[in-house]
Parts: C-alpha cells; sequence; structure tokens
C-alpha cells in the first residue's frame, strides 16, 4: 500500500491509510540502496510510540505518547553497502497517528546517492 498523501512533508500519516487507527499499530517499510558503506542519521519524530529496525537489528525504541515533532529524534546509524532495510513501527493510542522520516548527514542534509527502493523494484530482483 502506497503512503503517498501528495503532501511531500515527510509524514506518513496512518490515519489517512488505517481504519480502525485508536488503539492499534502499524508499520512502515522501506529499503534503501547505499554505494558503500557508510554514517548516516536517521531523523524523525513519531506519534505515538515506535521502535525502528535497520537490516533485522532494533536501533531505536520510544514508548510514549505524543506529537510527531519534525527531526524530533537523530539517531547515527551505519548503512552497508547495498541493500538496507528499514521498518518502523508506530503504536497509537487514539488521535492523529503517523511518523516522520528521513535520512540525512550529521548536518541533516540530504544524501544524493542513495537509492530508495520501492517494494516493487524489490519483487523484481
Amino acid at each position: 500500500m502506497s503512503a503517498n498523501d501528495k503532501h511531500n512533508d515527510g509524514f506518513i500519516d496512518f490515519k489517512q491509510i488505517f481504519t480502525p487507527y485508536n488503539w492499534t499499530v502499524g508499520y512502515g517499510f522501506i529499503a534503501v540502496e547505499s554505494p558503500d558503506e557508510r554514517t548516516v542519521q536517521f531523523r524523525f519524530g513519531t506519534d505515538d510510540g515506535c521502535k525502528i529496525w535497520l537490516n533485522e537489528k532494533e536501533i531505536w525504541r520510544f514508548n510514549q505518547g505524543g506529537p510527531a515533532i519534525f527531526d524530533h529524534y537523530k539517531v547515527e546509524v551505519t548503512l552497508k553497502q547495498g541493500i538496507n532495510n528499514i521498518l518502523v513501527k508506530v503504536g497509537n493510542g487514539f488521535g492523529d497517528w503517523g511518523y516522520f522520516f528521513r535520512i540525512t548527514d550529521s548536518e541533516g542534509n540530504g544524501i544524493p546517492d542513495l537509492h530508495f527502493v520501492s517494494h516493487a523494484e524489490k519483487e523484481q530482483d
């Protein structure tokens, strides 16, 4: 299922995608291809609690309610050369539900040579 809400603000709004949305959990998945091993930052904000896995290893856990704030959290991670799988789990009590997520350098700039791999592209491999 596509999460494109046409706003291009980086917010994945689960409330617009799934029903029911109170007292539930949703997952987001993306694969990113890196031309080499490198250190990057995952910058994100979630409404409500969250877990993030990189290549099947849990790298972040936050279990508290509150609004999603752009770049509220920053976690330094190492991408391996090739395909990296990122899984985001966001729980919801009630009300708004979703998350911001982006991958940057240490200054918060985008990284032009990373390639985000869609589900359709992964299926072709």
